[in-house]
């Protein structure tokens, strides 16, 4: 092999090397704008938790002075819907928290 092909082919390596180097920058920046989002939507799920919390405390409080059963009824479902939806809440929470580990992990 002459020294032109051997300097061809060390530059066609060299040009590999720098292009997988670019590469995994590159897919370092997109996992690293992936937690950051997951981070961000998980702080907005705490806070609609924290929401939650205080309407099922403030419909638990009317139910003390009601003394209609109708209406108890009426708010004792109404806890279990935002229950629900607190539970539905809680397991995306979860899961975004799962997501950005395997991101980290994949980093």
């Amino acid at each position: 092999m002459n020294g032109d092909k051997l300097h061809k082919l060390l530059e066609e390596k060299l040009d590999s090397i720098s292009i997988q180097v670019d590469l995994h920058e590159s897919f370092r920046k997109v996992l690293s704008d992936l937690s950051e989002q997951e981070q961000s939507t998980v702080v907005l799920y705490k806070k609609e938790l924290i929401k939650i919390d205080k309407q099922i405390q403030r419909l638990q409080e009317r139910i003390i002075d009601i003394e209609e059963p109708e209406l108890v009824t009426f708010y004792e479902k109404k806890i279990k819907d935002i229950i629900k939806e607190k539970m539905m809440l809680t397991e995306k929470i979860e899961n975004s928290q799962i997501r950005m580990r395997n991101t980290l992990r994949t980093r």
